[in-house]
């Protein structure tokens, strides 16, 4: 499950050498995203890949004036293997100094936008460690020993296998998914800025979401978010502080911030009736299993769903899940994670469609989520009142 030292010391010295053969930049690489079924030489691939990250802006509502963009940082991003599966690159607005970021598939055969925040500097911007990513809001570092959680500070010792002696190494987290979908369209529409006046994007983002920041554990804090939204008195009468905390209690959320998948629904009916509200007409998973843990990925829950939820003026939470490694600080599986969905954008004539959401991470803002890559196992959780 964890990085070998020695497969990032050698992914280190092959940065190294490409920071000495590159002058004009710095290329953090791993020969084993490079594949062998594309024509493209790695120089055109860092090119457009660069090429997609300074126009990026320009395609999504809140950075539409973004003409001139600068680059802050670049930050390589690894799995718990040590594959490099990601860049995250800071970026500013050279006219305003608004600052952005955005993370980009290191597989140029995926779809290339991750995770796009359009108003905030990334989680990794002031880690000068080895740079973890397992999808939205969940965000580590490894400083050789352990390996930190950046959101909620926790700090996990690695993990071996006493028989061997050997990290752990049984996790499969990739960014990308065998589909039938040529990505390299995505590559090259990103790529053009001047696609944005021919190809306008869908968006559409509620007001009044609260961005709260992770306390008890993403899905109080994930789920008061969306009550806050559907439910616009409830604020009048509690703070965020109980909200989440009242609402962990209910789900019987442990101390370590991990809440039962069955319990999301119950323990919300139970919050808002405990507290003097009416019992939502619904209040679970959109798709659920008999015993209650939802079905996940796109069969079990439809982007129209989602998208017919915020039409109505509701947030939508989303858990996900694809981590069956466990450790006793994260007894879900190391990339569990529920946020809140408050918006949608996609373009018509394209197979391409993101989701809008807040993180638990205050300091993300909104960001933009592409379906089926960045999360591939997720799940709607829908409140009505």
């Amino acid at each position: 499950m964890i990085m070998r030292g020695v497969r990032i010391m050698k992914l280190m010295k092959i940065k190294k050498l490409f920071i000495i053969l590159c002058i004009f930049v710095s290329i953090p690489f791993n020969l084993s995203m490079l594949h062998e079924s594309s024509e493209d030489t790695y120089e055109t691939k860092h090119s457009k890949m660069y090429e997609v990250v300074m126009n990026a802006p320009l395609f999504f509502n809140e950075t539409t004036h973004w003409f001139n963009v600068s680059i802050l940082k670049e930050t390589p991003l690894y799995d718990f293997d040590g594959i490099l599966i990601a860049y995250c690159f800071d970026l500013q607005n050279t006219d305003t100094e608004e600052n952005a970021y955005i993370i980009i598939n290191a597989d140029d055969n995926a779809f290339p936008i991750v995770q796009y925040s359009p108003k905030s500097v990334s989680p990794y911007f002031h880690i000068t460690e080895t740079a973890l990513y397992m999808g939205v809001g969940v965000y580590y570092y490894d400083d050789g020993t352990n390996i930190t959680n950046i959101l909620t500070g926790k700090t996990t010792v690695k993990l071996y296998d006493n028989n061997e002696n050997e990290h752990i190494d049984n996790i499969d987290n990739k960014l990308s998914v065998a589909c039938d979908i040529n990505y390299s369209i995505a590559w090259d529409y990103y790529a053009d800025s001047s696609n944005i006046t021919r190809n306008t994007p869908v968006t559409v983002i509620l007001s009044g979401v609260p961005n709260w920041q992770w306390t008890r554990g993403c899905s109080p804090t994930a789920v008061g978010m969306q009550l806050a939204k559907n439910i616009p008195t409830l604020t009048n009468s509690l703070t965020s502080s109980q909200i989440i905390n009242r609402l962990a209690d209910n789900m019987g959320t442990t101390s370590s911030g991990s809440t039962p998948w069955v319990n999301h629904g119950s323990g919300t009916a139970q919050f808002l009736v405990s507290n003097g509200f009416s019992r939502p007409r619904f209040s679970d998973w959109y798709n659920k299993s008999s015993n209650g843990t939802p079905l996940f990925g796109a069969a079990n829950n439809p982007y129209s769903t989602f998208v017919s939820e915020i039409n109505s003026g509701r947030a939508v939470s989303v858990g996900s899940t694809g981590s069956t490694v466990k450790t006793p600080g994260y007894p879900n599986g190391w990339n569990s994670h529920v946020v809140t969905g408050l918006g949608y954008s996609y373009v018509t004539g394209f197979p391409w469609q993101y989701i809008i959401v807040h993180t638990t991470s205050a300091n993300d803002g909104q960001v933009y989520l592409f379906l089926n890559n960045n999360i591939v196992n997720y799940a709607w959780f829908i409140v009505r009142p």
